[in-house]
């Protein structure tokens, strides 16, 4: 996209906030889905399709990391493009094998780590950046994994014009022994918003680079200590668990879903906040700061907070004094709608909400008890959290479209190019009209 075309994606969704014209009425037609099923579509879309045409990739992967693991050698495991999924990779969580792939929570960081790595040692990266360069040469096996910040000859002209070129303009085959194709789509967004008709919207890759480091760690953690075992054991019933449970939540709670994302619309039009905290941050981090994610959430100061603001809280264990319940308490000390998922065991943060979505995950920490490990391993709740957040919030902007009021978005990275003054428009018009 061109500067032209970007500053008439601008003027058109500044023109109809200024003259407060609704085009929802005349561009609902066109679409097939409301924008919640929209995003919660093409969540499952993207991981069944990733794990459906990649699984022998997953399995093959998984032996050669865990016999390297075995051997004594390295793996560095660099795939955090994605912002939320950086809070999934904390080495500290309790779920994650002794003796594992080495982690950090950074962004296209981890260079002191990967610049010790040596000839026998591993990194799967997203990233082409100077350390990964440098360590290919030196002859690490690199497995390397598309993503959609970055440039591929998988994704369509346009979609790579969308994009900074890469380091030295190197292909990540460049760099790569092998290459795994996480079948996420060329842009950040994938929600089409009528509105915004520069760019799809919803703060998504994120999700399916979690979704690949648990189906990833699930099955190293087994043949790290049960080589013989059978292929994809563990791989595959994370993903059987992961889909199952949220196509049941779909089936199950999209009615209160909805009707919550409709009420907070509402209240948003009407002057009120929203904030939203998450443990781990996956969630908080989709919802305020990620590429394609809202403006609005977590912008104004919280110490402000009043009746008729909001607070969506999601959580993952099911501990009586968690942050997460330390957050909605007070929150509702102050007068704000709680909204809140997590656990159904969580029964003191269940107790606080007003309105509390199961996110049918009652393990944690912990998902599942592999022979040879002395803790439980795996999460799945996080990343049902974030998905099902995304449809909420995806449904929420629709809404409020319904009212003529159109949120305002953080753009990726990627587009900073074209973007001069855009953050800032974004910020000014969230300060004058509160979204």
């Amino acid at each position: 996209m061109n500067v032209r075309q970007l500053a008439a994606g601008i003027i058109f969704a500044s023109l109809m906030v200024a003259g407060g014209v609704s085009v929802y009425a005349q561009t609902t037609v066109a679409k097939k889905m409301d924008f919640g099923t929209e995003y919660y579509s093409e969540s499952v879309r993207v991981i069944n399709t990733m794990w459906n045409s990649e699984k022998d990739t997953i399995e093959k992967m998984s032996v050669r990391i865990a016999q390297t693991l075995r051997s004594g050698k390295t793996v560095v495991w660099d795939c955090t493009a994605g912002h939320s999924n950086i809070y999934e990779v904390d080495p500290n969580l309790v779920c994650l094998p002794q003796n594992g792939m080495i982690t950090a929570m950074e962004f296209s960081g981890q260079k002191a780590t990967i610049d010790k790595l040596e000839k026998g040692d591993m990194l799967v990266t997203n990233f082409i950046n100077e350390q990964t360069v440098a360590a290919h040469k030196r002859g690490v096996y690199i497995i390397g994994v598309t993503n959609a910040y970055f440039r591929h000859k998988s994704f369509s002209a346009q979609d790579n014009m969308d994009k900074k070129p890469n380091y030295q303009n190197l292909e990540l085959e460049d760099i790569s022994d092998e290459v795994f194709d996480s079948h996420m789509p060329g842009q950040i967004g994938l929600v089409n918003m009528p509105y915004i008709p520069e760019m799809k919207v919803g703060a998504g890759t994120g999700n399916f680079m979690i979704a690949l480091y648990w189906l990833t760690v699930s099955e190293v953690s087994n043949k790290m200590k049960n080589p013989d075992a059978p292929p994809l054991e563990y791989a595959s019933k994370y993903y059987n668990i992961l889909v199952q449970r949220l196509n049941t939540i779909n089936a199950s709670q999209k009615k209160l879903i909805w009707s919550t994302a409709s009420k907070v619309a509402v209240m948003i039009g009407k002057g009120g906040h929203m904030w939203v905290e998450s443990s781990p941050k996956s969630v908080f981090c989709d919802a305020s700061g990620a590429s394609m994610g809202l403006t609005l959430t977590n912008y104004f100061p919280s110490d402000k907070m009043k009746k008729g603001d909001i607070v969506f809280v999601a959580e993952v264990s099911d501990s009586t004094d968690s942050r997460m319940v330390q957050v909605a308490r007070n929150a509702k000390d102050k007068g704000a709608l709680v909204i809140a998922m997590g656990p159904s065991n969580q029964k003191v943060l269940k107790s606080i909400a007003d309105v509390y979505f199961d996110n049918l995950s009652p393990e944690g920490y912990g998902l599942f008890s592999i022979p040879g490990h002395t803790n439980k391993i795996g999460l799945v709740g996080s990343l049902i959290n974030c998905i099902m957040y995304g449809s909420f919030s995806a449904q929420m902007v629709e809404e409020m479209n319904k009212h003529g009021w159109y949120p305002k978005y953080y753009m990726s990275y990627n587009w900073g190019g074209a973007t001069n003054g855009y953050f800032e428009w974004l910020r000014w018009s969230v300060t004058r009209a509160g979204f």
